[in-house]
């Protein structure tokens, strides 16, 4: 179940690549060919393989991009970038107090 606009796991997820009412692929996922009573080990390793295949193509065609705008706009909103840049700064500046006390920062261990 997913979650829907009022917070209530009401919706159900559904599978893109299968038609539940046909009980059948969709979308152009691959099929086993022949009867697949007759397949072997090496048989059904051929068919995951182009399976894996048509998945890795489809998710470049149409996933991509639109992932890819989607981290872009999630750090536009969250700047993680400053964050990070605040917190190296916090720790370098406890660092430099605790090295002033007597302890040897670890790149200066002679062993």
């Amino acid at each position: 179940m997913q979650e829907d606009e009022s917070g209530e796991f009401a919706l159900k997820v559904t599978n893109y690549f299968w038609d539940e009412e046909g009980k059948k692929p969709a979308h152009g996922f691959p099929i086993p060919e022949g009867n697949r009573d007759d397949y072997t080990k090496d048989d059904w390793k051929i068919f995951f393989l182009q399976v894996r295949k048509f998945l890795i193509n489809y998710t470049r065609a149409n996933m991509e991009e639109k992932i890819g705008q989607a981290v872009y706009d999630r750090k536009m909103a969250h700047r993680e970038s400053d964050d990070l840049a605040a917190e190296t700064a916090e720790a370098k500046l406890n660092d430099e107090v605790r090295y002033d006390q007597g302890e040897i920062p670890p790149g200066e261990v002679p062993f």
